[in-house]
């Protein structure tokens, strides 16, 4: 699908991502058209373009999705993440 704005997930040997099309096992295109596709994530009220998780020593409080296809207005989602530490072994109250 080179050339064309697609939306694929991808399998890939091991736990490291890489960029490395040799190592792809699966791809599995999810949806077509995709014209552009950003993330941004938040904290608190603050809107970030990037986030990197071992600089923050923390999870996004939020992710805002913007997605369009060709031929249709931007759609946006605010998804929450929500997230606490558990022990291996500890159960949940």
């Amino acid at each position: 699908e080179a050339g064309r704005g697609v939306l694929a997930v991808e399998q890939v040997k091991g736990l490291e991502f890489r960029d490395d099309q040799e190592a792809v096992e699966i791809r599995q295109i999810i949806m077509r058209g995709v014209t552009a596709l950003t993330f941004t994530y938040g904290q608190g009220g603050e809107e970030k373009q990037t986030w990197d998780g071992s600089k923050e020593n923390r999870l996004p409080d939020w992710v805002r999705v913007k997605l369009t296809l060709a031929g249709q207005g931007a759609q946006e989602w605010l998804v929450p993440i929500y997230a606490r530490d558990v022990k291996i072994g500890q159960r949940s109250p």
